[in-house]
C-alpha cells in the first residue's frame, strides 16, 4: 500500500485536490482517507522582500491507496 499527502488551505481545497487526483488516476483504489490535520506554522525572520508573499498551506490530509503511480 502507498500513501500520498495533500496540503491545502481548507477542507474544500483538499477535497478538490483529491478529486482531481482520483479522476486522473482512476486505475488506483483508495483504501483509506485519514482525518485532516493542522500543519505547524513556519515562522521566518522578518526581512525586506519584494513581491507577493505566498500564503502557507495550513492543513494536510493523507490518502492510502493501491495501484501504480
Amino acid at each position: 500500500m502507498k500513501s500520498k499527502t495533500f496540503t491545502g488551505k481548507d477542507k474544500p481545497d483538499l477535497d478538490r485536490q483529491i478529486w482531481n487526483w482520483r479522476s486522473a488516476n482512476s486505475h488506483m483504489s483508495v483504501k483509506k482517507i485519514h482525518p485532516m490535520e493542522d500543519l505547524p506554522l513556519r515562522l521566518h525572520k522578518p526581512h525586506v522582500q519584494f513581491g507577493k508573499i505566498k500564503p502557507q498551506d495550513p492543513v494536510s490530509i493523507q490518502v492510502d491507496y493501491e495501484g501504480s503511480t
